[in-house]
């Protein structure tokens, strides 16, 4: 016994439910697509990151292989006209005496090559 005054009873339309429910799937996909393709930059950016710390960690090692190869060259080079400078101080110095013993008469053996 319904009364005049009770509220109507709503009737679900199957219809309206359903379309609610793609509507709801549909906007659940495009967010997830979203996600999807922000996770996508993520990982560009996060290999580029690492690409670039790869390339720093790159140049940085072959500036101490160059740094290191221009360190050896000098050294060799500076060792040479060390050893230099000391034959000619050597050469100097015996020619020197040989000339002071043969002022003063003395004999000089040399040794000849």
């Amino acid at each position: 016994m319904p009364h005049s005054d009770d509220k109507p009873i709503k009737v679900k339309n199957p219809e309206a439910a359903l379309q609610a429910s793609v509507a709801r799937d549909i906007k659940i996909r495009l967010m997830n697509d979203a996600v999807r393709q922000q996770n996508l930059y993520l990982s560009y950016a996060v290999w580029e990151n690492a690409l670039a710390t790869k390339d720093v960690l790159s140049a940085q090692k072959r500036a101490a292989k160059v740094s290191g190869e221009d360190s050896k060259l000098t050294n060799k080079s500076v060792h040479a006209i060390r050893k230099e400078k000391l034959e000619a101080l050597y050469m100097a110095d015996e020619i020197k005496y040989e000339e002071e013993l043969a002022r003063l008469g003395l004999a000089y053996r040399r040794i000849r090559a």
